[in-house]
């Protein structure tokens, strides 16, 4: 027999709500992992841990499924996130996006606002 429960996730580039259903089997397979999650409301592409039974579980709404990786299958987690063009450390990666998109805008980031000051 098989437990559910629904999750609340957001996405970390817009803020959309993500609404997941977690299914744990108990003495089930052990399928630890997560999903490449794709946001409906601006189509970046992000991760989401799952947990165990990554194949039962499933996105309500919010997002749509574009990979899943097993983190008991060696190479499985890294293989999903770089065919997206995702990393290990994804606030560092937005954080770096961020920046991108600021110095293209001309707005300045808060650590060039420090040094002008120091200055």
């Amino acid at each position: 027999m098989s437990e559910s429960a629904t999750m609340l996730s957001y996405c970390p580039h817009c803020g959309n709500k993500i609404q997941i259903s977690q299914v744990r089997t108990p003495g089930g397979v052990d399928d630890d992992g997560g999903w490449v999650l794709k946001c409906s409301g601006c189509a970046n592409p992000f991760r989401q841990h799952v947990g165990r039974d990554i194949q039962m579980s499933r996105v309500i709404w919010g997002a749509s499924v574009l990979a899943t990786y097993d983190d008991n299958v060696a190479g499985s987690r890294n293989h999903a996130l770089e065919k997206y063009g995702l990393s290990e450390n994804p606030k560092k990666e937005i954080a770096k996006k961020l920046v991108a998109r600021r110095k293209k805008s001309g707005k300045k980031t808060k650590k060039s606002k420090a040094i002008k000051r120091k200055q």
